[in-house]
């Protein structure tokens, strides 16, 4: 028969357990609805090479307001295909939208942005415009909505190309450096 100091103290370690055990989901909780967990998320991705870096995001962030394009609302998703792609608003506008896609390969950005926005290319004003710029794996895409078509398409056809072909002399980049039972090394160049 236990005694009642026992009984007491088993009592207390399984509340002080089931405290520990709430306590913990609900900073993870706080950290999913503060966004934190997407902050961590976004840094893996990037550091695991699924991503672009802080430094590219920026610059193309700092292009596109020298033509007074603020892009604003940034989201990032990662599709099954395991293409990433990256959303923003224009000027906070939700009619005026920018997507950065960033896809495994050729084949797979050339199908997919068919699938996504042929079509959208509607002649009505109050229609869904859609601008395309693409090469290799990646793709700017301008889309407009409403009364507001295409206000910034020039400036989407003249950056785009400059930000793809920087995307894709950093995948060369990256290319060049290979591993070799787990040593990582700069190939010599001939």
């Amino acid at each position: 028969m236990m005694n009642r100091w026992t009984k007491g103290l088993i009592a207390g370690v399984l509340v002080i357990g089931m405290t520990g055990c709430n306590e913990e989901m609900t900073k993870q909780e706080v950290q999913q609805y503060n966004g934190q967990a997407f902050e961590e998320g976004t840094q893996e991705a990037q550091s695991e090479g699924r991503g672009l870096n802080g430094k590219f995001l920026d610059s193309m962030k700092q292009r596109f307001e020298a033509e007074s394009m603020e892009l604003t609302n940034e989201t990032v998703a990662e599709e099954s295909d395991g293409s990433m792609i990256y959303r923003y608003l224009i000027n906070n506008d939700q009619h005026q939208q920018l997507n950065l896609h960033v896809y495994p390969d050729e084949q797979t950005r050339s199908s997919s942005i068919k699938d996504l926005y042929s079509g959208n290319d509607a002649k009505g004003e109050e229609g869904l415009k859609s601008v395309v710029v693409e090469s290799e794996e990646s793709a700017v895409v301008y889309l407009a909505a409403g009364e507001l078509n295409a206000d910034y398409q020039q400036h989407v056809e003249k950056i785009g190309p400059q930000l793809l072909e920087e995307i894709a002399t950093s995948a060369n980049e990256s290319n060049n450096i290979e591993e070799d039972d787990g040593d990582v090394y700069a190939p010599d160049k001939k």
